[in-house]
């Protein structure tokens, strides 16, 4: 419920490589196709920012691990 993911950089290749990123991404589909519009978490942030900083902290840019 609060928006954020607390995986340490250590602790990313592991995150990303493997089951925890997709149950993640399937948590946040079953929130998106229960939910009302407009669904945000304890932090303020939408769905669909989750998603994104999701995708950018498991990317192959500099940007990976800022989960």
């Amino acid at each position: 419920m609060e928006g954020a993911f607390h995986v340490g950089k250590e602790s990313v290749d592991e995150y990303c490589g493997g089951p925890c990123l997709m149950e993640t991404k399937m948590a946040l589909q079953c929130v998106e196709e229960v939910a009302h519009d407009g669904f945000r978490f304890y932090s303020g942030a939408s769905l669909p920012a989750v998603k994104a900083a999701l995708d950018t902290g498991c990317s192959y840019t500099p940007d990976r691990g800022k989960l």
